[in-house]
C-alpha cells in the first residue's frame, strides 16, 4: 500500500463502488425497480451516463494527485 499514491488508491475506491451501484446484481437497484414497477433497461438510461460522468470525472482529478 506505501507504494501506491493517495490519487491512485482513491481512484480505485471510486471506481469499485460505482461499479457495484451500477451492477445489475446490486440487490438495492433489484428491489428499487421492483418496488417502483419498472424495468431495469429505463433505470440503466439515467445510471449509466451518471456514473460514466462521475468515472471521468473522478478519473481526471486523481490522476492530478
Amino acid at each position: 500500500l506505501g507504494a501506491f499514491s493517495m490519487g491512485s488508491v482513491l481512484l480505485v475506491y471510486t471506481y469499485s463502488f460505482l461499479g457495484y451501484v451500477a451492477s445489475p446484481t446490486h440487490l438495492c437497484l433489484l428491489y428499487t425497480v421492483r418496488y417502483f414497477n419498472t424495468e431495469l433497461t429505463r433505470v440503466y438510461r439515467y445510471l449509466i451516463p451518471s456514473v460514466a460522468v462521475v468515472l471521468a470525472v473522478a478519473t481526471l482529478y486523481y490522476s492530478y494527485l
